[in-house]
């Protein structure tokens, strides 16, 4: 949607309408594009495992738990530097991984999955 009033028309009841502007995305496809590009190598990654393929460098490289993706610096980004010509600090555009500690009581990554099953 590149409109307040295409998406004012198809506001779904969980999207307050003073958030309708997250909604208005011009060019979202090309943001998506790099997400979906990442998910399709992560696969490859995972389906070559224990192959013989150039896909082991890669593995090597995707080793963190979280990977972060901004597509542009508004809200939880507005903060970050414009992004110039470093490559020293965070920037849009650009991949970054991130090492996530366990949450004891998270039902995904808590310490439960650690345990033996009853039998």
């Amino acid at each position: 949607m590149s409109q307040k009033r295409q998406a004012l028309a198809v506001l779904p009841a969980y999207v307050e309408e003073g958030k309708i502007n997250t909604m208005i995305q011009i060019g979202l496809s090309s943001d998506i594009a790099p997400i979906a590009n990442m998910m399709v190598k992560m696969a490859l990654v995972e389906l070559s495992r224990g192959i013989e393929t150039g896909m082991s460098t890669v593995d090597e490289d995707l080793a963190s738990d979280f990977y972060v993706w901004a597509n542009r610096r508004e809200e939880a980004y507005a903060n970050w530097p414009r992004m110039g010509f470093k490559w020293t600090h965070p920037s849009i555009l650009r991949w970054y991984g991130a090492r996530i500690d366990r949450d004891p009581d998270c039902l995904v990554c808590g310490g439960h999955l650690e345990e033996e099953p009853a039998t």
